[in-house]
């Protein structure tokens, strides 16, 4: 029916729209998707641990019972890159969404940083910077004065563009 409705003549932006996003839903779900246990069993230690400042990534890999150099390639390959790569977009995707609720929680920018796994707030200030190229604080006036929304974004690689 959607489908037939796209066609006519009366094509509505909305009705394209939807009619677009049924069917990438579609080709999602119809298409095998292969995943890689380890790297999901990775991906899932990374989740519950990235917010320890003392996460040592080798050790994890070591506990594969496959060498680290194995694991990080096999990693990467699934992923589009290293799991360290990977645990510093857990852990700036974690400081957006505080310093998004900064105001409400009352936190520091240095508060932020270590529940994010950082020591130091000053090298948190640069990765965040590297990452999103603004400063936690640039970040936050402009997330304080758009509207608020707490939401998880799900890790996803970076794009080539």
């Amino acid at each position: 029916m959607l489908r037939r409705y796209f066609q006519t003549d009366r094509n509505d932006a909305l009705i394209a729209s939807l009619y677009h996003s049924v069917m990438l839903l579609l080709d999602e779900w119809l298409s095998p998707v292969w995943t890689d246990p380890v790297t999901e069993l990775l991906k899932d230690r990374f989740a519950t641990e990235f917010t320890d400042p003392e996460l040592n990534i080798t050790a994890i890999l070591e506990e594969s019972g496959y060498t680290a150099d194995y694991i990080r390639r096999r990693f990467s390959r699934a992923t589009g890159m290293t799991p360290a790569a990977y645990i510093t977009r857990l852990r700036i995707d974690y400081a957006k969404q505080l310093l998004s609720e900064k105001e409400r929680l009352r936190l520091s920018v240095a508060d932020i940083g270590m529940m994010c796994g950082y020591y130091d707030s000053r090298y948190f200030a640069r990765i965040f910077r590297k990452e999103t190229g603004m400063t936690p604080r640039d970040y936050y006036s402009g997330a304080s004065q758009s509207p608020r929304s707490f939401h998880i974004t799900p890790c996803s690689p970076p794009s080539d563009s």
